[in-house]
């Protein structure tokens, strides 16, 4: 048989025994903790691994896209409770003009002049707004 291990090597293993097998122990547990990086499912998806690194890389990811959807959504709703504001006041000034009317039997030009810029008004906004829509839509969607 050949002998890998010297005789005193042997010999010292043989009477250290616990010590020798507590340093192996130490050694393999020493790789496995700092060899294995620990690792848990990715927030995006369930079938991938990520470390604590990437976890965190992820998380900065999608709280900026979900930050983005909110400031659009944000803009989204403004804007329409602008619209709704728009109409609520143009539908003010119809009353308040037909109250006029009914009042004193007799329209009030300056009343109609105001009524009116106020339509006018709005359709422009309107127009513009559908508009901008198209050159936006145009302008992310390049035909190629």
């Amino acid at each position: 048989m050949i002998n890998i291990i010297p005789e005193s090597a042997e010999v010292l293993i043989r009477h250290n025994k616990s010590m020798f097998i507590s340093l192996c122990l130490c050694c393999l547990f020493s790789l496995w903790f700092f060899g294995c990086e620990s690792k848990t499912q990715s927030l995006l998806s369930n079938q991938i691994k990520v470390t604590e690194a990437e976890l965190g890389i992820e998380y900065d990811k999608e709280m900026r896209r979900l930050e983005n959807e909110l400031a659009t959504l944000e803009a989204i709703f403004t804007a329409r409770e602008q619209d709704l504001h728009r109409q609520d006041a143009l539908k003010q000034a119809l009353f308040n003009n037909a109250m006029l009317i009914g009042e004193s039997g007799s329209p009030n030009p300056l009343g109609l002049l105001s009524l009116l810029g106020t339509i006018f008004g709005i359709g422009a906004v309107i127009d513009n707004r559908k508009k901008d829509g198209l050159i936006s839509g145009l302008l992310s969607n390049p035909k190629q």
